[in-house]
């Protein structure tokens, strides 16, 4: 496998074990998620390891936000530039078409962006 899809890989990996961790399923759960999707097999202590990482990164982004108040607003401020980009993106590719079925697609799609 080249090196882009190996990250591509690792990437949907994190974003599968972040979700999961979000919505509090269990390892296990989470495991057979990944071999289902991606074909690969990983062992719970990896996923342990990766569950603390993203619980320490979202300590020390809470403590930043909380020693600087503007960071959160910067933050939040982004957040709302990201969600006004992906409408326009939207509008521009549903105007773009004339096909009633696209339209109705791009719109059941919309869902299915990440944001993080």
């Amino acid at each position: 496998m080249t090196g882009k899809g190996l990250t591509r890989q690792k990437q949907e990996v994190k974003q599968i074990i972040f979700d999961d961790y979000i919505q509090r399923i269990p390892i296990q759960q989470t495991i057979d998620k990944i071999h289902k999707k991606i074909d690969v097999t990983l062992g719970e202590n990896w996923i342990c390891k990766l569950r603390a990482r993203i619980k320490q990164s979202a300590k020390q982004e809470i403590s930043k936000f909380r020693e600087d108040r503007y960071a959160y607003v910067q933050k939040y401020l982004d957040r709302i530039h990201a969600v006004e980009q992906l409408e326009k993106k939207t509008w521009d590719l549903c105007n773009s078409t004339r096909y009633e079925f696209l339209h109705l697609n791009v719109f059941l799609n919309l869902g299915n962006f990440k944001y993080c």
